[in-house]
């Protein structure tokens, strides 16, 4: 049986193998990427973050997935200011 990225959530290495694979398939995805910018800030790769946070910033939401946007976008702006 596979596990989901919640049964992983203490293993953050795990997850970001699972979060960055899930990009290679919907890289448009902007709930994956602000997920996977924690992660890389709960490791501190900070400059992994910043990039994942800098791609989904410049993203437009695609048609019908604007309240997914809207949730990645207020994620990231939490994220940001723990980046301070």
């Amino acid at each position: 049986m596979k596990k989901n990225i919640a049964s992983i959530a203490n293993d953050t290495q795990k997850a970001i193998e699972y979060l960055e694979k899930g990009l290679r398939f919907g890289p448009d995805n902007a709930l994956l990427r602000s997920r996977l910018a924690a992660a890389y800030f709960d490791v501190h790769r900070d400059d992994d973050a910043k990039k994942q946070i800098d791609i989904l910033l410049a993203m437009k939401p695609a048609a019908g997935y604007e309240p997914e946007h809207e949730e990645a976008l207020a994620e990231v702006k939490k994220l940001q200011e723990k980046m301070k």
